[in-house]
Parts: structure tokens; C-alpha cells; sequence
């Protein structure tokens, strides 16, 4: 029996003149000892509810951000293959860029067969991104977006 109980029943016995008979409840201790341990907290309960609704919003705008890193990759690499292109028609049109200023027609040689091969990886690697970019998009739209409604939607019409 715990300080709790036992002050309680002291109480009871105090205010019932010790006569069992007076008292409205005179099994306190049989069958209110594990009343404590039975009752829970709505407030943790709910906190808890809380806490996992703003865990699946945040998953949810994960996958929006990862969906925006791989636009911006695509965007980056768009960029670079612009800069590389405009380089090499320079290049091939014998104008002198900062880089090749210096440099001997061997040399020149070299970096427009560089700029070539760059250009044919960015073209292969921002086909690729496309490729990515549709099935994320595709994967959000028909599975992600879908799911997260009809739980939620559960969730709310069963309260």
C-alpha cells in the first residue's frame, strides 16, 4: 500500500469515527490500490497524436524538397552544359576565352575535345535527371500523395 493510500484511508477512518459501517467506501485499498497505474494522461496521449501528425507532414514535405533537389541538380547541369557549349562555339570560331589566352593550339585542341565529352556527359546525365524527375513525380502523385490522404482521412472520420 503506498503513502498515498494510506493517507486516504486515514482520512476515511477519521471522518467515519472508525466505524466501518459509516464508511461509502470501505474496500478503498482492495479496489482502488492500482487506480493510478490504470488512468491514463489524455494530454500525453494527445501530444503523442501530435507529435506523429507533424512527423508525417514533415515526411510528406521531404519528399516535395527531394523532388527540388533533383530539379535543381537538373537546373545546375543545364547551366554548366550552356557555359560549356558557349566555350566551345568560341573556341571553334577561334576566339580566345580567359582559359585559352595562354594556351597553344595543341592545348586549345585538348580543351575543346574536354568541353565536347563534358557536354555529351551533361546531355546523357540531365536525360537521365528527366527520367528520374518523372518517376518521383509519378511515384508522389499516384502513391504518396494518395496514401497519406485516404490514412488521414481514416484517421479523422473515426473520430
Amino acid at each position: 500500500m503506498n503513502l498515498f493510500t494510506k493517507f486516504e484511508q486515514n482520512v476515511l477512518n477519521e471522518f467515519c469515527e472508525n466505524d466501518v459501517a459509516k464508511q461509502v467506501i470501505p474496500e478503498y485499498e482492495e479496489k482502488y490500490e492500482y487506480l493510478p497505474q490504470t488512468l491514463n494522461n489524455p494530454v500525453k496521449d494527445f501530444f503523442y497524436w501530435i507529435k506523429g501528425e507533424i512527423y508525417d507532414l514533415q515526411a510528406l514535405n521531404d519528399c516535395f524538397l527531394g523532388r527540388e533537389r533533383l530539379i535543381k541538380r537538373k537546373a545546375k547541369l543545364e547551366n554548366k552544359k550552356k557555359n560549356d557549349q558557349s566555350t566551345l562555339d568560341k573556341l571553334s570560331q577561334g576566339k580566345k576565352t580567359l582559359g585559352t589566352i595562354f594556351k597553344g593550339e595543341s592545348a586549345k585542341q585538348v580543351t575543346m575535345t574536354n568541353l565536347s565529352n563534358s557536354i555529351a556527359t551533361a546531355e546523357r546525365d540531365i536525360e537521365l535527371y528527366d527520367k528520374i524527375l518523372a518517376m518521383v513525380e509519378s511515384y508522389i502523385g499516384k502513391n504518396v500523395i494518395p496514401e497519406f490522404k485516404e490514412q488521414k482521412e481514416k484517421f479523422y472520420y473515426k473520430i
